[in-house]
């Protein structure tokens, strides 16, 4: 999945009608007509924290709460992406910037100040 989601910030990022029909889609979600998906979404998010707060999570194997676990944030990645995916795209693009310079600023203060 997360493969899928960085096809579509390369997307949103390289192509302007992809970017445009991304802005449509977040100004749609905020229209009364879409106000059942985006709750249906949230919905989906909160039953999944109550589930990892269950009963039946605490007494799951480790490996078991391992699966759910990671079953569940490829989840949310998509359902952060599908509730409004210009600020999740926004988000993960401004991030990977953040790591670059902090990677850089790294490689620079190891090497002296000297930048290769």
């Amino acid at each position: 999945m997360r493969n899928l989601v960085n096809i579509f910030e390369k997307t949103f990022n390289s192509n302007d009608d992809f970017a445009r029909q991304a802005s449509n889609y977040s100004r749609a979600l905020n229209t009364e007509d879409w106000k059942f998906f985006v709750n249906a979404i949230q919905l989906v998010k909160q039953q999944m924290s109550f589930d990892m707060f269950s009963r039946e999570y605490t007494e799951m194997t480790v490996r078991d709460k391992d699966v759910l676990q990671k079953t569940y944030y490829q989840k949310m990645l998509i359902l952060d992406f599908l509730g409004n995916p210009n600020r999740w795209i926004t988000r993960k693009t401004e991030r990977k910037q953040r790591l670059a310079d902090l990677s850089k600023r790294n490689k620079s203060s190891n090497t002296g100040g000297k930048t290769w």
